[in-house]
């Protein structure tokens, strides 16, 4: 055993997008526009007064601390739905506008207004033990974060897109989803019904 690898981390990304699928056979989804994006690490140790590690002993083993600062600024969230693209690539130029993202095989059409009434901002401390693999004086993994306030204002085709996100994507079975992918590549007709929307 040895300590974790330490790489120093200073990152800025601008409107970084994750697209949030309602299921593995649906072409809805959500779009989360992370906004501005800074992460920025340092190591601490973990008897530190800046760190939010809680030592276990105060005078116990004290521990190398891999401390990242992530910032989320004017996050926002989108319901939305993916499209195919077409052979004629003419068609497909004549659908892109605003609201439309290009996924290079794929495009991503927004549908609706933000689910948000206002950007809401995200501050995260994230701690990783480095020495996790001797001591335990401190947790592997410590988290500490900040959220503005949320107004979320949802028609109910945004809301049954969220409902669907908790119950079929967060809730799907792995299992489920790779069974369905062998049977995709055994019986080519099925995957008109593996891509119809839920």
């Amino acid at each position: 055993h040895h300590r974790s690898t330490q790489l120093g981390l200073d990152i800025f990304a601008e409107s970084p997008l994750i697209l949030l699928p309602m299921s593995a056979r649906s072409d809805k989804l959500i779009i989360a526009n992370l906004g501005q994006l800074t992460l920025k690490n340092e190591f601490k140790m973990s008897n530190d007064r800046e760190t939010i590690s809680v030592r276990r002993e105060k005078y116990g083993p004290i521990e190398l601390l891999d401390v990242m600062m992530i910032n989320l600024l004017h996050t926002d969230l989108f319901a939305a739905y993916r499209v195919q693209k077409s052979e004629n690539s003419l068609h497909d130029d004549e659908m892109m506008n605003d609201s439309s993202i290009d996924m290079s095989t794929y495009m991503v059409q927004k549908h609706g207004p933000s689910l948000l009434k206002n950007h809401c901002h995200l501050k995260l401390q994230v701690e990783r033990n480095l020495d996790s693999w001797k001591t335990h004086n401190v947790d592997d993994i410590s988290v500490h974060g900040v959220l503005t306030k949320l107004e979320v204002e949802l028609n109910l085709p945004q809301y049954r897109l969220i409902r669907g996100f908790l119950s079929y994507n967060l809730g799907e079975e792995i299992n489920d989803v790779y069974e369905s992918s062998i049977l995709t590549s055994i019986n080519r007709d099925s995957t008109l019904s593996l891509n119809s929307s839920s």
